[in-house]
């Protein structure tokens, strides 16, 4: 809406120019056309009919449609604007009345009359604004600056309050003291009510200080400075009390509360339980546990797996190291340390057993071997130095294909890291013969058999001579001369390990030397069958005449109970083949599928291999129990 009086365009809902606070009259206003276009009642519509010939056929109105009821229109914008204003104004009045009231009973209380100076800090600027009364005239903010300007005694810049805005100078710095009197800076408080405030002041409403300077000022500095240093002092020296009262006091002696360590089974691991005396309620926080224990019926018990102190501990080959606690008491709030608890533990090695070869010191004949190792579920294992945990199964079951080059000894190294254990490191040399011919047996050559017959495949120099120093049948050299291949069939001379031995030579290098072991052990329907019984004529015959048949591998049905067991890897143990109440011992070494136990009877078949002590010596193939 245009005001009539200054031109200013206003919104419609408010009821004065924004700008010269002019009256305004929205109701003379017309409804917008918009609006009118939505109000207007639609014309009436007319139904006409054609026939076929195109001309109408009746012109009767059509039925009129039922109008649906106009609906209702939402409260401008504008309006909720206007009333939002008019509840604001309220609002104002009302605060205005109040801070007229409250000054009035200050004043009457005798707080801080109008026009008692009071000292006060003031930075930035005040804002002032009319009091809000619709009656009087709205100046424009020229006309108001026009007015201060020419007129300071006119009604509205005659109170300081009453001004549109003022912006004080910027503040400057002043030195003062207490008690320097007329120096000090004043500014007035509001005006209380009935009372005419000052005019608007023009400039500064408060006078620059002198700069006091003399003794007294340097007197008063060395005062402060005195009364710092003091308080300084005296903050220091508690502190330093604090301190002796909390964190210097002597640690207490762990043997003055009555400490017991005893060893125990932690989950099946090995353990150690701490018992600190002490008074019912106590506490005794560990912080290398990092938990607290609770004095329960005189005592706090500290139960702790001994892996805890050097489980994360790498390379760890020691097997014993010491634990140590740092416990502190907590007793009615007064925390107390308490001397270190120390005591040795037993590290475990971690288990390893070589299945594959079954001794540290092996000859092979073959570029590649088949390790084989039976280690904890879980343990960290490396083979010169490359990690092959991975390849551990469920079991513990491992199996590895190290290389072996033909320069005599090769040495693998083996590191086995079991869960809670220390570290077992083992040493496996593989012994290849050093070859100036190459000579390799097929990777996938026979190392045990049930057959009599054995065919072995290798690779040599092509053109080389091949000459088998071992028992043999055939020799199949036909590619020999192209590609280096050939092949030997020999025949096993004896059950258990027998030895295949192969010579190549070649013009103008040294000879190499090839052997190779195969386990032979016929079937027990032909094994079994060629046993004699150990009766007691039999027993002396084997006594005198143990060399002739351990060279012929004699094979002997030995039961009889087992009375002993010397070893277990392999296992040794001593059986009583003796009837009618005679004794009659031998030492048998079990190859059989079977784990023998003390004092139970079985039917071992076993071939001579020599003596031991006073009893022969043989090695069992088959067991069968006894009925």
């Amino acid at each position: 809406m245009k005001c009539p009086r200054c031109g200013h365009w206003n919104q419609p809902s408010f009821p004065r120019c924004f700008q010269c606070g002019e009256p305004l009259h929205p109701s003379n206003q017309r409804e917008p056309s918009w609006q009118e276009k939505f109000s207007r009642p639609q014309p009436e519509k007319v139904r006409i009919i054609y026939d076929d010939s195109g001309d109408p056929a009746d012109n009767r109105p059509a039925p009129e449609a039922p109008r649906k009821p106009a609906p209702t229109r939402a409260k401008p914008h504008e309006e909720t604007l206007a009333e939002e204003m008019n509840r604001l104004k309220e609002r104002r009045e009302r605060g205005s009345e109040y801070l007229k009231e409250l000054r009035k009973n200050a004043a009457d209380e005798g707080i801080a009359p109008s026009g008692t100076g009071v000292r006060i800090r003031r930075s930035g600027g005040f804002f002032s604004e009319l009091p809000d009364d619709p009656e009087e005239t709205v100046y424009r903010p020229e006309e108001i600056r026009g007015r201060l300007r020419g007129n300071a005694s006119a009604p509205q810049a005659s109170r300081a309050q009453e001004g549109p805005y003022e912006q004080d100078a910027p503040e400057e710095e002043a030195f003062f003291e207490a008690g320097v009197g007329e120096d000090d800076f004043e500014e007035d408080l509001p005006p209380a009510p009935g009372e005419d405030a000052p005019l608007a002041p023009q400039g500064r409403n408060r006078r620059r200080r002198r700069h006091v300077r003399g003794p007294m000022v340097a007197a008063i500095w060395v005062v402060r400075s005195l009364v710092v240093l003091a308080l300084a002092f005296i903050g220091w020296q508690g502190y330093l009390l604090v301190q002796g009262w909390t964190g210097a006091q002597p640690a207490v002696s762990t043997a003055e509360l009555d400490v017991t360590i005893e060893a125990c089974d932690v989950d099946g691991l090995p353990g150690h339980t701490i018992r600190i005396a002490g008074e019912e309620g106590s506490k005794f926080y560990i912080p290398e546990l990092g938990k607290s224990y609770v004095v329960v019926g005189g005592v706090a018990t500290i139960t702790v797996a001994d892996y805890v102190f050097y489980d994360n501990i790498e390379n760890l080959e020691m097997s014993q190291m010491t634990a140590t606690l740092s416990p502190t008491m907590s007793r009615q709030g007064v925390e107390t340390r308490l001397e270190p608890i120390t005591y040795t533990i037993d590290i475990p090695l971690s288990p390893v057993q070589l299945i594959s070869p079954e001794t540290d010191w092996v000859q092979v004949s073959t570029s590649i071997y088949t390790l084989r190792l039976l280690v904890e579920p879980g343990s960290r294992v490396t083979i010169n130095g490359e990690d092959v945990s991975d390849y551990v199964d469920d079991d513990g079951n491992l199996t590895a294909n190290p290389p072996v080059q033909a320069i005599g000894d090769n040495i693998i190294g083996i590191t086995v890291r079991a869960p809670h254990c220390r570290e077992n490191n083992l040493t496996v040399t593989l012994y290849r013969e050093p070859q100036e011919i190459p000579l390799e047996l097929n990777p996938d050559t026979t190392v045990s058999s049930s057959e009599e017959d054995v065919t072995i495949h290798a690779t040599t120099l092509p053109g080389a001579t091949v000459t088998m120093e071992s028992p043999y049948f055939y020799i199949n050299d036909e590619n020999l001369a192209t590609t280096g291949q050939f092949s030997v069939s020999t025949k096993m001379t004896r059950v258990g390990y027998n030895t295949i031995r192969i010579r190549v030579s070649y013009p103008g290098k040294a000879d190499s030397v090839l052997e190779h072991v195969v386990y032979y052990l016929p079937p027990a329907s032909v094994y079994t069958v060629k046993a004699w019984s150990l009766t007691p004529a039999d027993y002396t015959d084997l006594l005198n005449n143990i060399a002739l048949r351990a060279e012929n591998a004699q094979i002997y049905e030995c039961k009889g109970t087992i009375l002993e067991i010397l070893s277990q890897k392999p296992q040794l143990a001593i059986m009583d083949t003796g009837t009618d109440g005679n004794e009659q011992l031998v030492l048998l070494q079990n190859e059989t599928q079977t784990t023998w136990e003390v004092g139970q009877a079985y039917r071992v078949y076993a071939d001579a291999m020599g003596m031991y002590n006073t009893m022969p010596r043989l090695i069992g193939r088959y067991t069968y129990g006894v009925d």
